[in-house]
């Protein structure tokens, strides 16, 4: 029977997502193992952008065109200039998960397991 499910396309389709999830993690563990988040000057914007796309979603609305999270509070148009949509799978696990660091390590393995299984899938393999 194992051989027969060796051979089988669910066994190479099972061990493809498994080496992938273990590529994503093995990927995006040294980000985190100090248990914090290096950031230049830009990522801790980005970061605090974050943040307030999080404050919004958790209270029901819609991200403001307008962020007073970062350069002193003085509002920037950040959610204006950048799209936002595509952040969605780092808020996602935020809405989800209280713990912020555990929430973005979880957004990073994500993007890192689409990316990869995105370059392995091929739709004109037969």
């Amino acid at each position: 029977m194992f051989l027969k499910m060796k051979n089988s396309r669910y066994f190479k389709a099972t061990l493809t997502l498994i080496i992938i999830s273990l590529l994503a993690l093995i990927s995006t563990y040294p980000a985190f193992s100090g248990h914090f988040f290096e950031l230049s000057n830009d990522g801790g914007v980005h970061l605090a952008r974050l943040e307030s796309l999080y404050q919004a979603f958790n209270a029901g609305r819609a991200p403001s065109l307008i962020n007073f999270i970062g350069f002193n509070n003085q509002g920037v148009a950040m959610n204006a200039m950048y799209p936002w949509i595509t952040l969605l799978i780092y808020i996602i696990p935020r809405l989800i998960i209280d713990n912020p660091m555990l929430a973005l390590a979880i957004g990073f393995w994500l993007m890192n397991f689409f990316t990869m299984a995105n370059s392995i899938i091929n739709p004109n393999r037969n």
